[in-house]
């Protein structure tokens, strides 16, 4: 545990130094959970376009892009939504064999 600190303690000090430093110690807090296992090639998509996307359209293109990020993230969040209250509804009538996986598992 004292590793682990020293090490999060030590990213922690680049980040705050160096306005350029890449590595952030959230991510090593959270790079042995189940969550970032399973949704890890995601972040590293989103990741890819923001670097294509700043590299060959600089800033005016990034602005323009971000509201068509935030819809697929609004429209991620609605299917799950609607995917949850249809179950709710489904569950309400005794109908529990196909239960929905929102998450691979």
């Amino acid at each position: 545990m004292t590793f682990g600190a020293i090490i999060t303690g030590l990213l922690y000090a680049g980040a705050m130094r160096f306005s350029a430093w890449p590595l952030m110690p959230v991510g090593y807090l959270l790079s042995s959970t189940w969550m970032l296992k399973t949704i890890w090639f995601s972040i590293f998509l989103g990741w890819l376009a923001k670097v294509v996307i700043l590299r060959y359209g600089g800033a005016t293109l990034f602005n323009a892009a971000r509201p068509l990020f935030y819809s697929l993230i609004f429209g991620e969040s609605l299917a799950a939504a609607t995917w949850m209250l249809i179950t709710l509804i489904l569950a309400q009538g005794d109908y529990n064999d196909k239960v929905p996986n929102f998450l691979p598992g």
